[in-house]
């Protein structure tokens, strides 16, 4: 038998963010194992750049039976030792039970329990703490020591200098914006205040640079437009193994609540994040709680991806204002 351990990644990329530190505690439990890591094509190159990872196998997300038929013989072929599954799925459980690999680790949740070997409970009030602890929650199940729970992603100075080289900003404050959210709407703060809080720090001498995916690139084209001087949108434009570069290039980062923010935090870059339908109690950006702005109100955590109260603008959005960011930037010093 190999010593290798076949580690089933979250399907999002914040949720992979946060499972970082218990990728780490995985190799802290077995230091003579190598870990494998199966995770979405689209994230592969993000998990490169995550210590003690020794090969990402990438797979498309489709059909239950299209993952099952694509990659089980494949991961037969490395025979892997042990299996740690952090998703809650059922077919995240089942991949590695078809794939015959004798010992598999994961939270008994949805009655899959007896997919696994070591089938592991929740732990108390788990629910309530951070989605950091969660994961790493899972590993204590395994063995129950103090683990690093700062997610890292590593990025070299030099692909920060040839970064800002390439785009002229050398010796130059910028700003990170991260208007969309793939969640849905209830994510997103209006772009009217990126417009206008983008203008307040282009006076204070900031570039701005946007970024986003493919069905961000329209609202991140309306935000330069509104901003008009010193702003450079990315949306669209860079893969996502240069996100962290863009990220660490920053002074600092205005997100929704969306995997580029953590990504920010992950890269040790501070972030404020602008939270409206979901809980910053258990997903703000790791290190950064301090920077998070939410309203509470009684709505709270919905976590619909669209607002149900039928209103014009959302009001946990619309209490968010400029102000309160530009205070909250220089409250901790950032401008």
């Amino acid at each position: 038998m190999s010593n290798r351990i076949f580690i089933r990644c979250p399907n999002w990329l914040g949720d992979i963010i946060m499972s970082i530190p218990a990728i780490s505690a995985i190799k802290k439990i077995f230091p003579d194992h190598k870990l494998y890591c199966y995770a979405r094509k689209e994230y592969v190159s993000i998990l490169k750049r995550v210590e003690n990872v020794t090969e990402i196998i990438g797979f498309e997300k489709k059909t239950v039976l299209s993952e099952i038929y694509n990659n089980v013989n494949n991961i037969k072929k490395y025979n892997f030792e042990k299996a740690i599954v952090f998703p809650n799925s059922w077919t995240s459980a089942l991949i590695p039970f078809l794939a015959q690999i004798p010992e598999r680790y994961g939270y008994n949740v949805r009655g899959r329990g007896i997919l696994f070997t070591n089938s592991i409970e929740l732990p108390h009030h788990i629910h309530e703490l951070h989605h950091v602890y969660y994961y790493l929650g899972l590993v204590r199940g395994i063995k129950n020591m103090d683990f690093n729970d700062m997610p890292k992603l590593n990025v070299s100075d030099e692909e920060v200098y040839e970064f800002k080289k390439g785009f002229s900003l050398l010796d130059k404050k910028t700003c990170c914006f991260v208007p969309g959210a793939a969640y849905g709407p209830a994510k997103c703060w209006f772009k009217e205040r990126y417009m206008e809080l983008g203008k307040k720090l282009v006076q204070r001498g900031y570039t701005i640079i946007l970024v986003g995916g493919k069905d961000d690139e329209v609202i991140c084209e309306d935000i330069k437009i509104g901003i008009q001087d010193c702003v450079i949108s990315l949306a669209g434009k860079t893969k996502i193994d240069e996100l962290p570069v863009v990220l660490k290039s920053c002074n600092f980062t205005i997100s929704n609540d969306s995997g580029p923010m953590h990504v920010s935090a992950a890269v040790g870059t501070p972030v404020i994040g602008i939270f409206g339908s979901t809980n910053p109690k258990t997903t703000y950006p790791f290190g950064y709680r301090d920077l998070v702005i939410h309203k509470e109100l009684e709505c709270s955590y919905c976590l619909d991806r669209e607002c149900k109260l039928k209103v014009n603008r959302m009001k946990c959005m619309e209490l968010i204002t400029v102000t309160d960011v530009i205070n909250k930037l220089e409250e901790k010093g950032l401008i």
